[in-house]
């Protein structure tokens, strides 16, 4: 029965099978095939062994799949062994919590499936229970929002599989980045921040919060600089404002850096200044507990 349904499926229907006369069992015939030409190959279309059922009949799909004329695609053994590679290297990254590991090779995988990207959400729905551009958005964007020093994320190897939720992320976390330069920043509709229009200006960067207001200026801005780059098509409106927030965000970066090495140089002197007195007290305690000195008098 089982060589049945296999030939069933493979040969393409009942009307590959020739019924024998007396009433005994059918033969499975195979029909001629078709001359080898230029024209005939090209017009039959090419089916990959990972079709989806909506190309090869949902029948056909499931019924291959019960009897192993097809691999699982949910399977990560399924996969080319170079592919498996990628995939090891992104369990492995994950069991470790090397998320740099991890982003690299799902990267390469994204890269490797563009044009099919229902392959690789049978693997993460399976892994993961959610879909692969999701999940590698998730990943990029924990390695991402540690790497913005200098204003801006490396956005270079970010995919189409994945631009939609990382954009979906960056908008969820815009609010909380600028609220902290929230007295810099433009009110809607004003076009620059400054004293008289709705905005604190650069004076108020001062050495006293340079280093406080530097980290929290770069990452806002680059988050807002993310989402410009990632969202080509944003609206008209929202595109200028959040332009304007990065101009704002921009300023305050660069005037606290400009700033930062007076306020590190501050610092160390405060340091050295409490450390002196901090001795001077100790001395002056242990002068006070000395016997020579604590009745009044000396021996």
């Amino acid at each position: 029965m089982r060589t049945f349904i296999r030939n069933l499926l493979v040969g393409g229907g009942l009307a590959g099978m020739a019924p024998l006369a007396g009433g005994q069992n059918p033969v499975w015939t195979t029909p001629p095939a078709a001359p080898a030409t230029h024209a005939s190959v090209s017009s039959q279309p090419v089916v990959s062994p990972f079709a989806p059922p909506d190309q090869v009949g949902f029948l056909t799909y499931w019924g291959q799949l019960a009897v192993g004329l097809r691999a699982d695609p949910a399977d990560p053994a399924s996969l080319p062994p170079a592919h498996q590679e990628y995939w090891r290297a992104i369990v492995q990254g994950q069991r470790q919590k090397d998320t740099t590991a991890q982003l690299a090779a799902m990267t390469q995988l994204a890269q490797a499936y563009a044009d099919a990207p229902r392959r690789l959400n049978l693997l993460s729905e399976h892994r993961v229970a959610k879909p692969y551009g999701v999940w590698l958005a998730e990943v990029r964007w924990s390695v991402l929002r540690g790497q913005c020093r200098l204003g801006r994320f490396d956005l270079t190897d970010v995919t189409a599989l994945e631009n939609p939720a990382l954009i979906g992320i960056l908008r969820q976390e815009t609010q909380a980045a600028v609220d902290p330069l929230s007295s810099y920043m433009p009110r809607l509709g004003n076009p620059v921040p400054d004293p008289g229009n709705g905005g604190a200006g650069l004076s108020t960067v001062t050495v006293s919060n340079a280093i406080d207001l530097r980290p929290k200026a770069a990452y806002a801005s680059a988050v807002l600089q993310a989402q410009l780059k990632l969202e080509p098509d944003m609206p008209g409106v929202d595109r200028v404002f959040l332009s304007r927030q990065l101009y704002a965000a921009r300023r305050v970066f660069y005037r606290a850096m400009e700033l930062e090495p007076q306020a590190r140089a501050l610092l160390v002197r405060q340091k050295e200044l409490r450390r002196a007195q901090e001795e001077k007290a100790r001395r002056d305690a242990l002068r006070a507990r000395s016997p020579s000195t604590g009745h009044g008098g000396s021996r």
